[in-house]
């Protein structure tokens, strides 16, 4: 029975999810288009169709962050159907428990979640390069890029600032501060310029200070020992947000250089599999919720509640999302907490809700 059940809400649930990630991703993306059409229009020769490329660059996105949330309205608006109709009331008199309920959603939601994964590892940091490249709203500059478009960095002890690199493939303007082991500043290299030959860069047009000796040298030509490259350089200066499962590991297990502490880019790196699970978590939150207001369903008490529900779970993950980002908190830790916490929560209210069922018909 449960099979035939399980087909029957699965057809109801995905019904309503795909309904309501579109409206609200419709929604959002007109509100965020409003909010940038100047900036679109002031770098574009032609609105409408620069519109619809932002449009299509920016869905990714948008949609990516809705998952969670219409997932929780779909299970709601599924089980409120349930309920008015009583097939809610003859699957409890059935001996269907909330485990096996939950059990019954779970496939679509795991579904789901992996098609949120595929979209935030593998199609987000596509269009957020483009859209970088394209230098519209909040994209104009790289995350680690100040008013020059100048990125810094730290490489071992030094500070490096590299500018931006133009069409023969040299990157203008490199300052490098080399500091000793306690920190502070004994060199500084200006080079006009700097460009990759083979495996070694090459610093243009160099004045080097030291400070100890208080000398200025001028240099044409030199090379700079580092194991930065290109492709390292465009990682680091791109939020671990925008970022791929792989980008993330590879930044995590470099610790010879980067823009950001280490532990920031762990922390993402974690949260790119527990986004995932917040989708499915939020079938174990609705589910008890609407055991617990059922009979409150004209009060309009449900649908409420499982919003404010949601929007407590989002405050909270980001409260720890920007404790473990400060290194306040071990990255699994920041990612995790929220997931394991609202778990353990409507499981035990399930077990006590299915408890106090069977105390009453005895």
């Amino acid at each position: 029975m449960i099979g035939v059940i399980g087909r029957y809400i699965t057809g109801l649930f995905m019904a309503r999810f795909w309904g309501l990630l579109f409206g609200l991703t419709i929604l959002v993306i007109i509100l965020d288009l409003l909010s940038h059409g100047d900036e679109i229009l002031a770098i574009s020769d032609s609105l409408f169709s620069d519109s619809f490329r932002y449009i299509g660059l920016r869905t990714p996105e948008i949609a990516s962050r809705l998952f969670p949330f219409a997932v929780l309205l779909a299970t709601l608006t599924t089980l409120i159907g349930l309920v008015r109709t009583s097939e809610m009331a003859a699957l409890l008199a059935a001996g269907v428990s909330q485990i096996r309920l939950m059990s019954a959603f779970v496939p679509s939601a795991l579904l789901i979640a992996l098609l949120q994964l595929c979209v935030e590892d593998q199609l987000l940091p596509l269009t957020s390069g483009e859209l970088r490249a394209w230098g519209v709203g909040d994209y104009g500059l790289g995350t680690d890029q100040d008013e020059q478009g100048q990125t810094w960095l730290r490489e071992g002890r030094d500070v490096v600032r590299i500018g931006l690199r133009d069409d023969s493939g040299r990157y203008q303007g490199i300052t490098i501060f080399r500091r000793d082991d306690k920190g502070n500043l004994i060199e500084r290299i200006d080079a006009r310029s700097a460009v990759l030959l083979g495996e070694n860069w090459h610093l243009e047009d160099i004045k080097w200070w030291q400070f100890e000796t208080r000398e200025l040298t001028t240099v044409e030509r030199m090379e700079w020992q580092t194991e930065l490259r290109p492709q390292t350089l465009a990682l680091l200066s791109t939020h671990p947000r925008e970022l791929s499962f792989r980008s993330l590991r590879r930044m995590v297990d470099t610790s010879g250089f980067g823009s950001r502490p280490r532990y920031m880019y762990d922390v993402w790196l974690q949260k790119r599999i527990s986004r995932p699970a917040a989708t499915v978590l939020m079938i174990l939150m609705a589910i008890p919720l609407v055991q617990f207001f059922q009979n409150r369903m004209s009060g309009g008490w449900l649908p409420a509640s499982g919003v404010a529900l949601g929007f407590f779970y989002w405050i909270f993950d980001g409260l720890l999302l920007t404790i473990g980002e400060a290194g306040l908190m071990p990255p699994p830790l920041a990612a995790w907490t929220p997931i394991f916490v609202f778990t353990a929560l409507a499981l035990y209210l399930s077990i006590r809700w299915d408890a106090s069922r069977a105390t009453q018909k005895k």
